[in-house]
């Protein structure tokens, strides 16, 4: 046994230990000592809240030390730590009391840590969110709730999902929602904070390409050989990209997915009109539009 700054010296035991593996306040030892006696460190052992299961278990919990060494299999914890002051934990190993035959061995403790209650990680909100999380990952979108039940009738499952119809059909969203002002603000609000991607979604027809982000937000177009980025649309050519990005919405799995830098991507696929592509039928009905 040695203490911070003692050099190490092996001690003959007079026979195998008895090591029992307790929890510790996470606070213990108090001002960062490395010495302590018995009472202090019993005094410090943390035990199981009223009503709750032991709280540490597993089968090597008590564990036989030959040699110096002792080998400790899996064991858990059945309660997180934020139920007392420090709201951290340490694991300590003492000698069975009475099978030390009278030598004093002093405990080992590790490194103070805090225990997670894993069962509020499932239900818990991201963060700021991924595209890819569940969308009862969102605020006020609860996990197998009502709300959460209506979502997946009308196959959003996802972030990108809730994104993109808020984008495309808003109106329609909300009403199905059927939400406050202000609960509908703050659900948006947070799926708005989603980690960027560097991601277009191409959508090609005989004489236009719409470059969309992964939410289904317009960032260029280009219609009979002129290019249009998002802030410059006028009235007309508004409401005929619009047809075009509801029939891209409404066959998003059939648009061509490119991974880059958006600037890159951008001039990669100038000059692309007029050629033929697999989603070309896209909104054929649509094509019918005046400049």
């Amino acid at each position: 046994m040695r203490f911070q700054g003692d050099p190490l010296v092996w001690a003959s035991l007079p026979c195998p230990l008895k090591v029992e593996i307790v929890v510790l306040d996470g606070d213990f030892p108090l001002e960062g000592g490395d010495r302590w006696t018995c009472e202090d460190f019993e005094k410090n052992i943390v035990k199981e809240r009223t009503g709750k299961r032991p709280l540490l278990t597993g089968s090597d919990l008590i564990v036989t030390m030959r040699d110096a060494y002792a080998r400790v299999g899996e064991i858990e914890f059945t309660d997180n730590s934020s139920w007392i002051r420090s709201r951290k934990f340490r694991l300590g190993a003492r000698v069975v009391p009475g099978s030390n035959q009278g030598v004093r061995v002093c405990e080992a403790i590790t490194e103070s840590f805090v225990v997670k209650d894993h069962r509020g990680e499932l239900y818990k909100k991201h963060h700021p969110p991924m595209l890819e999380d569940e969308v009862w990952r969102l605020e006020k979108i609860g996990k197998d709730g009502v709300l959460h039940k209506k979502l997946a009738s009308m196959d959003i499952n996802t972030v990108q999902d809730f994104l993109k119809m808020s984008i495309v059909e808003p109106d329609k969203l909300r009403e199905m929602l059927g939400r406050s002002e202000k609960t509908w603000n703050v659900t948006i609000k947070h799926a708005k904070t989603y980690t960027k991607e560097n991601k277009l979604y191409i959508c090609r027809g005989p004489d236009y390409i719409v470059f969309l982000n992964p939410i289904c937000e317009v960032v260029k177009a280009v219609i009979r050989g002129q290019t249009f980025p998002s802030q410059a649309l006028t009235t007309a050519n508004r409401a005929y990209l619009k047809k075009l990005v509801i029939g891209a919405y409404q066959n998003w799995k059939s648009l061509e997915e490119v991974d880059g830098p958006l600037n890159e991507m951008l001039l990669l696929t100038q000059g692309d009109v007029g050629e033929q592509y697999p989603n070309q039928s896209l909104l054929r009905s649509y094509q019918q539009h005046d400049f």
